[in-house]
């Protein structure tokens, strides 16, 4: 893997809630527009590794890090310190999280209202025409182009999810993170947005945590498998489900934990 190819490269990372270790020295690297899955028990630190990449985790009253999460190049914890910094690599690094959220207001507000406010001398041609694209390219306008002004809310649980990624997308972003995005849903809203992922990987990085492991064997490009803290295996995703060299990643693909 050359540095070329890196999106995010993870140094010796360790974090705490208070004085509880979450995050036991932790080293990987992911590559550009592909998508990484990370699997693993609950509990075992996936979703705190997801929210450190994009500092969410600041949000947390008594959460701690050290090491490195180097982004493009740029150490997210060292180098940023203003807010507008901060709110800027946000922007770069999306999240869906595991239940959809649209905004409860119309389908057409939940996507212009991101837009028009990193964006606010957008003309309304100019937000239509956003609109009209993410909702494409999630492959969910033809479903609701006739009801733009209704509400989010009365979509499906699937239909959400895609609304959700489409509003993630009117912001521009390199990176998307996805905190178990399909965990909600049906089997066939789930084969829709993995279907989707697939495609968006094409333009984007893509970082998803799952437990379903027949999910990450379908979409990931690479698995990383995390137990208790720290990451047991990290490899490309055929080698890691035909050849894990860790006696606890054969035991979890095995079912036995």
């Amino acid at each position: 893997m050359t540095l070329s190819n890196i999106s995010i490269a993870v140094k010796n990372v360790d974090s705490w809630y208070g004085e509880k270790q979450v995050l036991k020295n932790i080293n990987m690297e992911i590559e550009k527009k592909s998508i990484t899955a990370l699997i693993g028990p609950s509990a075992c630190g996936k979703t705190t590794f997801l929210k450190s990449l994009n500092r969410i985790n600041d949000l947390v009253k008594g959460f701690k890090i050290s090491g490195i999460i180097s982004v493009g190049g740029q150490d997210i914890y060292k180098d940023i310190k203003k807010a507008s910094d901060l709110m800027f690599l946000r922007q770069k690094m999306g999240m869906v999280f595991q239940i959809p959220n649209p905004f409860p207001m119309s389908i057409y507000k939940n996507l212009a209202l991101p837009f028009s406010e990193k964006n606010n001398l957008s003309s309304r041609k100019r937000i239509d025409e956003v609109v009209v694209k993410c909702l494409k390219d999630v492959h969910l306008y033809d479903e609701v182009k006739e009801r733009l002004d209704a509400s989010a809310l009365d979509l499906s649980g699937g239909q959400q999810q895609r609304l959700c990624i489409a509003r993630c997308l009117t912001i521009t972003p390199e990176i998307i993170l996805f905190d178990e995005p399909c965990s909600s849903l049906d089997p066939i809203s789930t084969l829709k947005i993995e279907d989707l992922l697939r495609e968006l990987k094409e333009q984007y990085t893509l970082v998803i945590v799952t437990h379903n492991l027949e999910q990450a064997k379908r979409i990931a490009d690479r698995v990383g498998f995390f137990y208790q803290g720290e990451l047991i295996e990290y490899s490309a995703k055929d080698k890691f489900f035909t050849r894990p060299r860790h006696e606890l990643t054969q035991k979890y693909l095995a079912g036995k934990f």
